[in-house]
């Protein structure tokens, strides 16, 4: 067992989010099991990365970035935050992350029981022990970091039914859940091609300026287009359609064409989908499953839960790990 550091470390535990794409960093209260507050930003683990020279170099460059956070946290909070235990989970613990840990495998309980972790002390230079969470993986074609510590979370709030679970992302994870078990998921790279195919390639001429309000009537005309179509030839059909009317495409048509051919996946399934969303995509991938399943089984879980589910999956595996 872990010892603790100090007093005051057992009424708070930092909670670092730390995807491919952006990290979030929250300062939780173990007793109320409510997030006293929170800061994120872009400084995801593939930018991280691009700025480590070295493997000497890897962990320092990692610890700089949570010490600024956690810097701007404390600014927030007017907390005194030293010693406190930080538990990150996510691309963190992967092989372009702080460390590369193993991957617990299949089927893997929502308990947490079976999940990997490995302890960094506290030293001079950083004063706050880390445990990494590391994600599953399957026998061959799949692996994930981060969705099973939300899902851990999120059956932590709600009673779980049996059913696909949708976690939208830069890499998009379906994970299907048979008595709170994880036994199968799938990875969709729906978040990271859109950014490629509007920043990067061809269509990025074709592509107008994101608006603040969603055009729902664009994105679904894109989820059709996705979820019956070949995709390479859905993209090319954005830049016909652009060329031959002289008008810019929607980025959310774009949004659409991409989140409809995920989703096209699940028009066949009996089981029940459940949408595990962020307040950025909830409307987006509701409205796209209730279009491409109209008569089935559906489910969005709120946003306000899912928020708190890295939090207090972070807290049950703490738990386990720790005496208090």
């Amino acid at each position: 067992m872990v010892a603790t550091n100090s007093k005051h470390s057992s009424r708070y535990f930092l909670s670092c989010d730390w995807g491919t794409s952006s990290l979030r960093l929250f300062l939780v209260n173990m007793d109320t099991q409510e997030v006293v507050e929170s800061i994120s930003s872009k400084n995801g683990v593939k930018l991280v990365n691009d700025q480590v020279n070295s493997i000497a170099d890897r962990a320092t460059v990692f610890k700089n970035i949570l010490k600024k956070h956690i810097e701007l946290l404390t600014s927030k909070t007017n907390l005194k935050l030293d010693g406190l235990t930080l538990v990150a989970s996510g691309m963190v613990s992967s092989s372009i992350g702080w460390m590369e840990l193993p991957y617990a495998t299949l089927p893997f309980s929502t308990e947490g029981t079976r999940a990997e972790s490995y302890l960094i002390p506290a030293n001079d230079t950083f004063n706050h022990e880390v445990i990494l969470i590391s994600g599953i993986r399957d026998q061959q074609k799949d692996i994930m970091r981060g969705e099973e510590t939300q899902l851990i979370g999120l059956t932590h709030q709600i009673d779980p039914i049996d059913g696909w679970y949708v976690f939208p992302g830069t890499h998009s994870k379906h994970l299907l859940l048979k008595n709170r078990e994880i036994t199968e998921f799938k990875t969709y790279m729906t978040g990271e091609l859109f950014s490629l195919m509007a920043e990067q390639s061809i269509l990025k001429n074709n592509i107008g300026q994101e608006s603040a309000a969603f055009d729902e009537a664009a994105f679904l005309t894109g989820v059709d287009l996705g979820a019956s179509d070949n995709l390479l030839h859905a993209f090319f059909t954005l830049r016909a359609m652009a060329v031959t009317t002289g008008s810019l495409v929607s980025p959310d048509q774009l949004s659409g064409l991409l989140i409809g051919y995920e989703l096209s996946d699940t028009k066949q399934l009996s089981e029940r989908v459940v949408i595990c969303a962020t307040s950025d995509m909830i409307d987006r991938y509701g409205a796209a499953l209730n279009h491409l399943r109209p008569n089935a089984e559906n489910q969005v879980i709120k946003a306000s839960l899912m928020d708190m589910a890295v939090p207090l999956g972070q807290l049950k595996l703490l738990n386990q790990l720790k005496t208090y």
